[in-house]
């Protein structure tokens, strides 16, 4: 026997009592954007509820499982892309150090025609001297070294450089001055 008081049966929920159950309050950071939402709403034909859920859902459906993961899995996550980020940057870091000592050695390989100042033939410049020349217009003698990624403790190197410089000079490309060198070209 269910007992009746104004329209409801004790015992049984009321139905607006599911409904609060369900919901929860969103708070939007202005009235505008509110206005522009319940125009979206209405425009679609949908009750400001189905809009918000229709566009939850529709993000969740783009981004896949990961927009569902938990706190938990998100930082398990970041451990593991730190952890694969330090291997990766140990790697880049081997691989710049090795890529730095063939550059040295294709700099060596270079300059050997050059050191050797009676040698006859086909000898080609370094092509990074040329252009440090041309864009610069003046290159003194204490930045040309290091525009050139040489170190004044590589003998063989410098005088290779030296002996490009002179090549230079002799087809007047460039003109030696008080400070350094000025491309004339």
């Amino acid at each position: 026997m269910t007992l009746k008081t104004k329209n409801r049966s004790v015992g049984r929920p009321r139905k607006s009592e599911n409904y609060v159950k369900r919901s929860f309050r969103v708070i939007l950071p202005d009235m505008v954007i509110f206005k522009e939402w319940k125009a979206l709403a209405k425009e679609s034909g949908q009750s400001m509820s189905k809009f918000v859920i229709e566009r939850v859902e529709e993000v969740l459906r783009k981004n896949g499982e990961g927009a569902r993961y938990s706190r938990k899995d998100l930082i398990d996550r970041s451990l593991e892309l730190e952890r694969v980020n330090k291997e990766l940057r140990k790697e880049l870091g081997i691989k710049t150090k090795a890529y730095e000592a063939l550059e040295r050695e294709l700099q060596t390989l270079r300059v050997q025609p050059f050191l050797n100042p009676v040698a006859e033939g086909f000898r080609q410049l370094n092509k990074n001297l040329v252009d440090l020349f041309r864009t610069r217009k003046r290159v003194s003698y204490d930045e040309l070294l290091p525009a050139m990624g040489i170190r004044p403790t590589e003998i063989d190197m410098v005088k290779g450089i030296n002996n490009q410089i002179e090549v230079l000079t002799q087809y007047g490309l460039i003109k030696p001055d008080i400070r350094g060198w000025r491309w004339i070209g």
